[in-house]
């Protein structure tokens, strides 16, 4: 077996990296997602690594992927290079533009920005080129290039600048790090002497770092362990490593309407539990609101764009549904049939597995029925629900004196907690066995 990896295998990687699915980087290269899966494994073989984790959410790079990764960004710039070369001498009449950007912006934020470009100007030909902070200003200054990113703290007089964005500089560690069980903020003093992993020389993130300590009188030290680029970065402070990582977060934050409605629908989902016979009480549904602000938080959500209180919620729902009714464009209408197909029963199983899968399969159908008008449900590819509605029907009385009998009798609750873990942990483990998505985000849920 020829054991140099096969370019579009490598594309297909970096944009399942980029986007977290294999189906949503299949669709972008016109390929079907087995024969992408196909790739990738073949990949990996080839490279003696596994580059993928994958789950039910979708497909995440490992900390060996995501070196990988980076490597391959490069070889296929270079590819790009020679294709974009050649073009350019066949078609000398079409008007070019290059620009050079900073690692991290050329990852994260540069690839949308050229396809928007192209798409509103078809006639225009971009080259991106990628070079650290420094290199991105000095081929600037020098008149190389006519336009150049960077995220640094600070950029020469004679250049012309313009803001297009905000990102932030985070700590980041492995799980079993000590620092990842702190709960007081790090000292300028701690983290200049900790065994950190940077950017190189020249780099905008070394730079903002650099300056952030010296103003806290706190220099950089030496020995620290450096690389060239933001991947390679995140990788090394990966889990089994001790050491700490000092990497941009790169990104918008969630719109608003998306994360309160996301809250909303939690609650609501909440509520609902009655009609099934859980009886969520008041403090719980609470407790829940909470939770989702804090989710909200941590993703970059503003607090107050949060409800507070059930009324809220509702009202928030409301709004939602009322805006978005009837318009959830084709991504949308695959989000909504990808959730009873989740639960499919898989080709090959047999006997009491199979049978587990077809009771899940129809009823997460039958609940459809339950959460969803019929004149919604109607709009949609989903499967028969009668006459499995009858499940949840059958079961509520059985739910609800359960839920008395662990809210009334002591100690119960705690039992029945217990068995209701064990049984989640292992519906997980038999949903997440290798079954890859059913939905890949690759649009606008709504049109």
């Amino acid at each position: 077996m020829d054991t140099r990896p096969d370019l579009v295998a490598l594309d297909l990687l970096v944009r399942v990296a980029a986007g977290g699915s294999v189906g949503a980087a299949a669709r972008d290269l016109d390929m079907t997602q087995p024969h992408a899966s196909r790739l990738l494994s073949r990949l990996e073989r080839q490279l003696g690594l596994q580059l993928l984790e994958r789950s039910p959410a979708g497909s995440r790079v490992t900390a060996e992927g995501e070196v990988v990764v980076s490597w391959a960004r490069q070889a296929l710039e270079s590819v790009d290079r020679v294709v974009t070369g050649a073009r350019s001498l066949a078609a000398e009449r079409a008007a070019r533009l290059r620009v050079v950007a900073s690692l991290t912006i050329a990852e994260q934020l540069a690839p949308a920005w050229i396809a928007r470009f192209r798409r509103e100007q078809p006639g225009h030909q971009v080259r991106l080129e990628v070079a650290n902070s420094e290199q991105v200003l000095e081929r600037v200054l020098s008149g190389e290039v006519p336009l150049g990113f960077v995220e640094s703290p600070s950029v020469p007089q004679e250049v012309s600048v313009a803001a297009v964005g905000l990102d932030r500089l985070v700590v980041v560690v492995a799980p079993e790090h000590p620092w990842a069980r702190r709960t007081s903020p790090l000292t300028p003093t701690e983290l200049a002497a900790a065994e950190l992993v940077l950017r190189e020389e020249g780099s905008g993130t070394r730079r903002t770092l650099a300056r952030a300590l010296a103003r806290a009188d706190a220099p950089l030290g030496e020995g620290h362990l450096e690389l060239a680029s933001t991947a390679a970065v995140r990788a090394a402070a990966a889990p089994r490593r001790r050491r700490t990582a000092a990497a941009p977060c790169c990104g918008a934050p969630l719109l608003r309407g998306a994360g309160r409605a996301a809250g909303a629908v939690a609650v609501v989902a909440a509520l609902a539990l009655w009609t099934l016979g859980y009886q969520t009480s008041k403090k719980e549904i609470y407790a829940l609101i909470h939770f989702q602000r804090y989710m909200g938080y941590l993703l970059g959500v503003r607090a107050r764009w949060y409800p507070e209180t059930i009324p809220d919620v509702l009202r928030t729902l409301a709004m939602v549904l009322v805006s978005r009714a009837f318009d959830a464009g084709e991504h949308g209408a695959e989000l909504i049939e990808s959730f009873p197909a989740g639960f499919a029963p898989r080709d090959g199983h047999r006997g009491l597995r199979r049978l587990r899968e077809m009771y899940n399969y129809r009823i997460y159908s039958a609940y459809t029925t339950l959460f969803m008008p019929p004149s919604i449900r109607k709009q949609y590819n989903l499967p028969r629900a009668f006459p499995w509605i009858l499940i949840p029907i059958v079961r509520f009385p059985f739910i609800t004196a359960l839920e008395l009998v662990r809210r009334t009798v002591p100690g119960m609750n705690k039992i029945v907690e217990k068995i209701n873990m064990r049984h989640r942990e292992n519906w997980y483990r038999a949903q997440m066995d290798g079954r890859e998505a059913k939905f890949d985000a690759t649009g606008a849920l709504r049109r």
